[in-house]
């Protein structure tokens, strides 16, 4: 191997920054749209699902359960997950 340690953890660096700003301007583009999101966990009131594009979105419940399908309007975006409110 003939790339030193450094070199490899600056690559890393670098390469894991450019994912997490590339993810937030992703997430950017789902503000304020509204999607189904399935739900696969509940804790505390606040549920957790995916999109049909498979990004992960957190969101306040009342009644939902696991297993359902609720849509959510996308109020923030973050690096890795987006936020949303129930539209019902």
């Amino acid at each position: 191997d003939d790339v030193s340690k450094e070199t490899k953890n600056k690559r890393y660096h670098a390469l894991n920054d450019l994912i997490r700003q590339t993810s937030f301007r992703n997430n950017q583009s789902y503000l304020g749209e509204t999607w189904e999101v399935l739900i696969d966990n509940i804790e505390e009131a606040v549920a957790q699902g995916k999109t049909r594009t498979n990004r992960t979105v957190h969101f306040p419940i009342t009644k939902q359960k696991v297993g359902d399908f609720v849509p959510v309007k996308i109020t923030k975006a973050l690096e890795w997950i987006l936020e949303g409110t129930p539209m019902t």
